[in-house]
């Protein structure tokens, strides 16, 4: 169980922080346009 619950985390974190990364690329993309 306690591996689920840290597998579960760690991709939650990876999927965080890409999801951000993504968002501020856009909004870079947008500003430069």
């Amino acid at each position: 169980m306690f591996y689920a619950i840290w597998v579960v985390g760690v991709l939650a974190a990876i999927w965080a922080s890409v999801t951000i990364n993504n968002k501020i690329e856009r909004k870079g993309s947008f500003d430069s346009e």
